[in-house]
């Protein structure tokens, strides 16, 4: 009935990160903290759902960390991965990094590096199908363009809009995502998305009907220790337009990428996340982070069944790299998020 919204009976889809609703006392609450390294992560073969973002791959970096997530990811046997931005580094040209390495781009290495991204995903890629690989553009994927698609045009092929827009939303087991593209336009704090469209989205019974309403989009709108974030203009619009409209509707969950490490809060009523641990570089927060936070990570979803009201149960999974050679799994983080089916009146 609305447009770009596709209703699947197929498993879940990733990238989520979740605590319980209804065990939040507080808006403010922080989940998780330092975890040891210790409680190796199981292989679940039953899970439904696994998403990264930022990526970030580029012929002048090691593609390592990268191919490690990739390999761990493998291991869930999930039905449906998601990449929320930054699929790509995308150097500009005569790039300083690119240089040192021997490589003096004439060009933006967008397209070169989305080819070693299909290269290197090719494993997930081909065990789910590319049609169970879902994303939106980061700014990384937008730079030095004013069309994504037109820059890396395969790359409409990992939405699941045929018509070459960043938004879209889908139906599958019971979860409602809206998945808007905030870097289209090639500048990361010109907003771009289509807000009357998502107002629409989330009105439709598909939305109204689900278990939980999760928005997918790479820049956040809010942080809760990243320095001078919250006061740029692509958070502050995207608290303005859209803040609202989940309020209105009841979106439990907003998922980020954007910011190369995790955090998981609850803020204005919903849980918010920030996963950004694909393969790019390690990125702190202006001192206020320890570097135990900073590491490769992925999010491991599945929906409990039997449950009344339902459950999603998550773990987020973080790679030991410190010996690159043999990188072992361990358990930064896991809760479950309940469903309120909270709906406007």
């Amino acid at each position: 009935m609305y447009r770009r919204i596709v209703a699947c009976v197929v498993a879940a889809l990733a990238f989520l990160v979740a605590a319980s609703a209804v065990a939040q006392s507080g808006d403010e609450q922080r989940h998780g903290g330092i975890i040891p390294r210790k409680h190796l992560v199981r292989e679940r073969t039953e899970t439904v759902l696994v998403g990264t973002s930022d990526v970030q791959l580029t012929g002048c970096h090691p593609t390592q960390g990268a191919e490690h997530v990739v390999a761990a990811i493998a291991r869930r046997k999930a039905s449906f991965i998601f990449i929320a931005g930054d699929f790509t580094e995308n150097k500009p040209p005569h790039d300083a990094v690119c240089i040192a390495a021997g490589w003096d781009n004439n060009e933006w290495t967008g397209p070169a590096d989305f080819r070693l991204f299909e290269q290197v995903w090719a494993p997930l890629i081909q065990a789910v199908g590319q049609r169970n690989v879902y994303g939106t553009p980061g700014n990384h994927d937008a730079w030095g363009n004013t069309d994504v698609w037109a820059w890396n045009p395969d790359q409409k092929n990992y939405v699941f809009s045929h018509d070459g827009h960043g938004d879209y939303a889908f139906l599958r087991e019971g979860i409602f995502f809206l998945v808007l593209n905030v870097t289209g336009g090639g500048d990361s704090s010109v907003p771009t998305w289509d807000t009357a469209w998502a107002r629409e989205a989330l009105a439709s019974d598909e939305a109204r009907e689900a278990d939980f309403r999760i928005a997918v989009f790479h820049e956040p709108g809010t942080t809760n220790r990243v320095a001078g974030w919250n006061s740029s203009l692509m958070a502050k619009t995207i608290r303005e337009q859209l803040y609202p409209l989940f309020d209105e509707y009841g979106v439990e969950w907003v998922i980020n990428g954007h910011i190369h490490t995790y955090r998981s809060w609850f803020e204005g009523g919903r849980l918010h996340t920030i996963s950004g641990g694909g393969g790019g570089g390690f990125q702190g927060d202006a001192g206020d982070i320890v570097s135990e936070w900073n590491f490769r990570h992925f999010l491991e979803v599945r929906k409990v069944s039997g449950t009344t009201p339902a459950q999603l149960e998550v773990t987020v999974v973080g790679l030991d790299e410190t010996d690159p050679q043999a990188p072992f799994e361990y358990q930064i983080d896991s809760f479950r998020l309940v469903s309120t089916r909270h709906l406007p009146e």
